[in-house]
């Protein structure tokens, strides 16, 4: 640059911290590959988010000119002028700050700032009852409808009660329900890079076919086909009645507990469309044999025998070869024909209540439900994010839940974010404090439906003559002696006596350099006492005297934009 060149030394380094800090510049495409989508000057007024990348352009600047990607912060890296702030401003308006900061560094700058819609996609984490979970890309401009419908609804996906998550916001709840009929009033939630959808289970998923079915069990039917379910309906998605069936006796079960009797004989034979009677989603159509007794459900092998007489709930069961770990033992049902009989196997089990062992008369049906999941979603700085169904596990806490997740080297697990539903705040748990102290007091139990996000740790830079150059998690108290430790010491060409901590600044601002003595610091001395703060980097020069200074801070720039874009 023609003005800007005899001033870079102390700024570009500030630039460097920043850059690490701030995700820095996005690199560009290479050549041959598609040109991005690139918003209008004004965008139509749209205000700039985090995750948005922005393409700025500098007249006659060519190391200015970049595209570079909105931080978590808010803010944008450049060479010059620094860190500028670009959430909450139109392009426009951003171009005027840019503007703003370069008249220090040039006469009459012009800068032009444009949104690269195709590099601005949103990553947004779907998870719950969607048929693909997991991380999901949204186009510029989409919405959080648009990330559950790439994720694929299913039956069970409750749309109503979507809990949507934010960095560093409350939670809030998102009724989408509307998309199954294309109502699409939902799509203005705009998503936003790195939020957490969950979609629930809906509470009536579905209906059930029981007794003497070919296939009996749950059938889910998607929540906009319900007006249209009824019993031949019902029977044609169990396959069909079998031999033996008692078909005067089918009986529906209302999800409210009511009962209704249906003629199958006179509905399937005679062509009596009065038996062919309305269900809806929660109903249970039961067709029974006057000598036989049914098991469905969550048992080993669903059956249906032979019983001349009646016999003990735990008999049938051990003839359907037990229960799946997925049974609901709260919720098993008789199925008579004078109504449903609700039995605790949990109180016959667990506590011996042997008036739950209630007798089984030959024509009724044993049905054991699914039980809800008690699922906790982990996210963040861990191996494996994921839905952790906690139902049968013995230790709940959230230390043994983030470890089943396999935390990265890189998580902060000092600041382990617990969001729970109902809950005001988030609860922060010291994970450390409860590995290295054992502070048992702090490792709290997690409760099913509860989001724990691992954060990523802080981060400072070593940069220059070190052995092992580079990015280091920066720990509480933590000093520049520590990191001239961590960074393995000095090459033999480096010169340790200039050594310099620089710190960035907000805004426009000089940054903040503190030259530093390592033969001071040898000796414990004050200088050796500094603590670093997030974003720090500690610069030690070489001996080389064929470089400029400037290209120096120049070669910074460049390895630590590598490492940004290594790491992120």
């Amino acid at each position: 640059m023609r003005e800007s060149r005899l001033r870079l030394g102390v700024m570009l380094a500030m630039v460097a911290v920043a850059t690490m800090a701030c995700a820095a510049a996005v690199p560009a495409q290479e050549s041959g590959a598609a040109g991005p989508v690139v918003v209008g000057t004004n965008a139509g007024g749209y205000l700039l988010t985090s995750g948005d990348v922005v393409a700025v352009t500098v007249l006659l600047e060519e190391d200015l000119t970049g595209k570079y990607r909105i931080s978590d912060a808010g803010t944008i890296s450049m060479l010059l002028p620094g860190v500028v702030r670009a959430a909450g401003f139109t392009t426009d308006q951003l171009a005027t700050e840019i503007t703003n900061g370069l008249r220090a560094y040039i006469k009459r700058p012009v800068v032009q700032v444009n949104v690269d819609a195709e590099a601005s996609a949103r990553r947004v984490v779907v998870s719950g009852y969607v048929a693909e979970p997991g991380a999901v890309l949204v186009p510029f401009g989409g919405s959080l409808a648009g990330a559950v419908l790439a994720a694929g609804t299913t039956p069970q996906s409750d749309l109503s009660q979507v809990r949507v998550t934010r960095p560093g916001q409350p939670g809030f709840i998102l009724d989408i329900e509307g998309v199954r009929r294309g109502d699409m009033s939902g799509q203005a939630v705009a998503a936003r890079d790195g939020d957490l959808v969950h979609v629930p289970k809906r509470a009536d998923a579905g209906f059930s076919v029981l007794g003497m079915v070919m296939e009996p069990g749950v059938k889910l039917l998607d929540p906009q086909d319900a007006d249209q379910l009824d019993v031949l309906r019902a029977l044609n998605a169990a396959g069909g009645v079998k031999e033996g069936a008692n078909l005067s006796q089918a009986t529906i079960l209302r999800k409210a507990g009511q009962s209704d009797t249906v003629d199958l004989h006179a509905l399937l034979m005679e062509g009596d469309l009065t038996q062919n009677k309305p269900m809806g989603l929660g109903d249970a159509l039961i067709v029974r044999s006057a000598d036989r007794i049914t098991a469905t459900g969550e048992v080993m092998e669903p059956t249906t025998f032979l019983a001349p007489e009646p016999m003990k709930l735990l008999e049938v069961i051990a003839q359907a070869k037990g229960l799946t770990p997925n049974a609901d033992l709260k919720k098993a049902t008789v199925l008579r024909p004078e109504g449903p009989l609700v039995v605790d196997l949990e109180k016959l089990w667990g506590q011996g209540d042997l008036a739950q062992n209630v007798e089984v008369r030959p024509g009724d049906s044993v049905h054991v439900p699914t039980r809800d999941p008690e699922e906790v979603l982990v996210v963040g700085a861990v191996g494996t994010p994921s839905s952790i169904d906690i139902h049968r596990a013995r230790d709940r806490s959230i230390l043994r839940v983030v470890e089943t997740a396999v935390p990265k080297p890189t998580a902060d697990l000092r600041r382990v974010v617990i969001h729970r539903v109902g809950a005001p705040e988030p609860i922060i748990v010291d994970l450390k404090s409860v590995t290295d102290e054992g502070a048992r007091q702090a490792n709290v139990e997690v409760r099913g439906g509860d989001l724990i996000f691992v954060p990523e740790l802080k981060k400072v830079y070593a940069v220059g003559g070190f052995n092992a150059p580079g990015m280091y998690a920066l720990t509480d108290r933590m000093t520049a002696m520590e990191l001239v430790g961590m960074a393995g010491g000095f090459r033999a060409d480096a010169v340790p006596g200039k050594m310099q901590l620089i710190r960035a600044t907000q805004g426009n601002t000089e940054p903040q350099v503190i030259k530093l003595d390592f033969r001071r610091m040898e000796k414990g001395l004050e200088q050796a006492k500094i603590p670093l703060v997030e974003g720090d980097a500690l610069y030690v020069p070489s001996r080389d005297p064929s470089r400029r200074g400037w290209e120096w801070w120049r070669d910074i720039i460049w390895s630590l934009a590598g490492f940004a874009n290594f790491f992120r």
